[in-house]
């Protein structure tokens, strides 16, 4: 069976994949989805999560299986996978950026983040709670991240988020054209995503024309506003891999 790895964004965990992955799994795929250190089910400290961390946790999910993968990365996710693809990139068939952050040679996620000066953009980072972690505020969470999702949804998410690690976000992705470059590359647009905003995911598309790029009408969280949709458009790009 080929193989997918599903890889969540800030705050989250394995566990936002829940309605995801058996409609995936239905479709014949074998599929992994696993926390980030210090997310989800891993205690990791704050002060010990890095980038490098995020890299080696993906790598593991990908090198378990001896075909190449598909690596989906949602929000953040897409920094992890970026510089998981440049280190393995042999082993990856097809990088699929959901509603994440699309980097480039040395930028870090600070500074994608920071370019856009919108107030939904600004708004879904909360306070600090700490010096080490970002506390995402409930309320805010709620409508940036789950704005079309159910009440019931949105509640059962929120109460799952946890601190984001602040380390990875100030440090540079290292990518060469050799290697991240090789690897087959889809984005999908979330168009009423109030997170990350529809005009700066297709931004992080224009500057990339090699990037093949769908969308969806939901909002930063299709995997439980639409995952039927979700899993559909995952399938297909899964079964794109060849080699």
């Amino acid at each position: 069976m080929k193989r997918i790895v599903l890889v969540h964004g800030a705050g989250h965990g394995a566990w936002c994949w829940e309605e995801v992955v058996p409609l995936l799994a239905g479709e014949g795929f074998d599929v992994v989805a696993i926390d980030l250190p210090g997310l989800g089910v891993d205690r990791t400290l704050p002060g010990d999560v890095t980038l490098d961390g995020y890299r080696a946790a993906v790598i593991r999910a990908v090198v378990a299986v001896p075909e190449p993968v598909t690596l989906v990365g949602h929000s953040m996710g897409g920094m992890a996978i970026s510089v998981a693809a440049e280190a393995e990139p042999r082993r990856i068939g097809n990088l699929v950026y959901l509603a994440a952050l699309l980097p480039k040679d040395g930028e870090r996620l600070i500074d994608l983040v920071q370019e856009d000066q919108s107030p939904s953009a600004t708004r879904t980072a909360g306070s600090w709670s700490e010096a080490d972690a970002l506390e995402l505020e409930p309320l805010i969470a709620r409508d940036m991240f789950y704005n079309t999702c159910s009440e019931e949804q949105a509640k059962s998410a929120v109460a799952r988020l946890r601190p984001q690690a602040t380390r990875p976000m100030y440090e540079p992705v290292r990518l060469s054209a050799a290697r991240w470059g090789s690897v087959q590359k889809t984005y999908i647009v979330c168009e009423q995503d109030r997170a990350l905003p529809p005009q700066k995911q297709h931004w992080l598309c224009e500057r990339m024309p090699q990037v093949k790029k769908l969308s969806m009408n939901t909002d930063h969280s299709p995997f439980y506003s639409d995952p039927r949709g979700l899993a559909a458009l995952i399938a297909a790009e899964a079964r794109t891999v060849s080699r």
